[in-house]
């Protein structure tokens, strides 16, 4: 371990990784080791991309320009609409060459950001929750531990807690590396509040960011549907005829005075203010099943929720199902006896009303 570290600081070389043999307190430290190297190196690799992406976006729009700027020497011997022509030209390349220059401070921000939250015990997100699905989905993807409460009833805004790298026992680079990840999925939001607690060198601190601060991103959005089967369901539903309307991220659904849960559907009839939450229980991870199961323990008697479960995990979750509300499928959701469904749990069942303070 000691010429190891000793070769790191003497070569800066970050990727070669130190044999790791047995779990005594030597084999645990040489695995933290690693990690800090794993984590080094994908710095490192950042700061490079960064560098190389602004040396080739900056590249056109500085030729462009000193090109330009040759020309203007001899701008006397021009007519005036060449002259137009010219400054028209010089005035757009000076703008792209803001809105990169900005664009790049962004970038870093964002990855300054970053590697903070990997320092983070604890983080809280406050948006609206019409937004609390896709960064709730897009979280749970990252494979971190999360939370989504409510701040007060009737309040337009949701509260998502989330577990931070150094709340972990073990493996914290990795989970921080996917909490980093997260983070760049946020800026393409409005209106969202991140408040993180953090334990660095000299002592714990507090990070506070919005959506008003320079932060860019060049993630991805997450994909619309977390399965083919719901994605197949969804199109299904839209080819039907049927009184409901039907939507994808609906708002968060209460189940007490503090917790949320978001359906994968909700089944609207805005005339007669009926709300049917549908959740398609069909992908099966531990993690994945006990969620479901913490749903089905905290739903209220007489809520008008569908649960529509893959017949192989019928069994494992016997006796959890509320009776009369659950429709088995096989690869695909039957659309159809859905709604039939639907209109049985609405008209058998009194429960949220569309646009209740509740809901």
């Amino acid at each position: 371990l000691t010429g190891a570290a000793e070769h790191v600081a003497r070569t800066r070389e970050l990727a070669e990784p130190i044999p790791v043999e047995g779990r005594d307190e030597v084999g645990r430290l040489a695995r933290a080791f690693n990690e800090m190297l794993e984590a080094l190196a994908q710095s490192r690799a950042q700061q490079q991309r960064l560098v190389q992406d602004a040396s080739h976006e900056l590249r056109t729009p500085l030729t462009s320009l000193r090109t330009n700027a040759e020309v203007l020497r001899s701008a006397d011997r021009l007519d005036s609409e060449d002259r137009r022509r010219l400054l028209d030209d010089v005035t757009l390349e000076v703008e792209e060459l803001t809105d990169l220059v900005r664009e790049l401070v962004e970038l870093y921000h964002l990855e300054l950001a970053r590697s903070l939250l990997r320092q983070a015990e604890w983080v809280r997100v406050r948006l609206a929750a019409d937004q609390a699905r896709s960064v709730l989905r897009f979280a749970r993807l990252q494979g971190l531990m999360v939370e989504l409460v409510s701040s007060s009833r009737g309040s337009t805004e949701v509260e998502l807690r989330l577990t931070g790298p150094l709340s972990l026992l073990a493996r914290t680079v990795r989970y921080g590396r996917a909490l980093a990840a997260w983070l760049a999925f946020l800026p393409r939001l409005g209106g969202w509040r991140l408040e993180a607690s953090l334990l660095m060198p000299d002592g714990p601190c507090r990070l506070a960011l919005s959506h008003r601060d320079p932060i860019g991103t060049h993630h991805a959005p997450p994909r619309r549907f977390d399965s083919a089967v719901e994605e197949r369901l969804f199109r299904d539903l839209l080819r039907l005829e049927h009184r409901w309307s039907v939507r994808r991220e609906a708002r968060p659904v209460r189940l007490d005075d503090a917790r949320l849960v978001v359906p994968d559907f909700t089944l609207v009839d805005e005339s007669a203010g009926i709300v049917v939450p549908v959740e398609v229980v069909g992908f099966w991870t531990p993690r994945y099943l006990a969620e479901k199961r913490r749903l089905l323990a905290a739903l209220p008697d007489g809520e008008r929720w569908v649960f529509c479960v893959e017949t192989g995990l019928l069994a494992a979750l016997e006796g959890e199902l509320p009776e009369g509300r659950v429709l088995g499928f096989r690869r695909r959701v039957p659309a159809r006896e859905l709604l039939e469904l639907a209109e049985a749990v609405a008209a058998a069942a009194t429960g949220p009303r569309e646009g209740s303070s509740d809901r």
